[in-house]
């Protein structure tokens, strides 16, 4: 623990007293009844707004946005395709000349 701020001590009211040794789950049991409920908010949050079930046009939307992505997924495959296609391409042009002119060279 820290060392005690005595002035501040002084100012505090004591309620009860914590021997030593204690075990945390005590120490814990005891603070929190001591503390009660002198320190809850004067208005607590608001409940949180309750999650609509999936409406239809909730997943007629979610049947949309898949679609979507499928069809966006699918065009990029489509756009890797040709540009790994057109590398290879040019690739194997190229080790085809190397190969056809060092045979033609004696």
């Amino acid at each position: 623990f820290d060392e005690v701020d005595q002035p501040k001590a002084n100012q505090v009211a004591i309620e009860t007293m914590i021997e030593l040794p204690i075990s945390s789950l005590d120490l814990v049991a005891k603070v929190r009844r001591l503390l009660g409920d002198r320190y809850l908010p004067e208005d607590l949050p608001e409940e949180p707004e309750e999650v609509p079930e999936d409406k239809p046009e909730m997943m007629s939307n979610r049947r949309n946005i898949r679609k979507l992505l499928e069809e966006e997924v699918a065009a990029m495959e489509r756009e890797l395709e040709k540009r790994i296609g057109g590398r290879l391409k040019a690739e194997l042009m190229k080790w085809l000349e190397t190969r056809l002119t060092s045979k033609r060279e004696p």
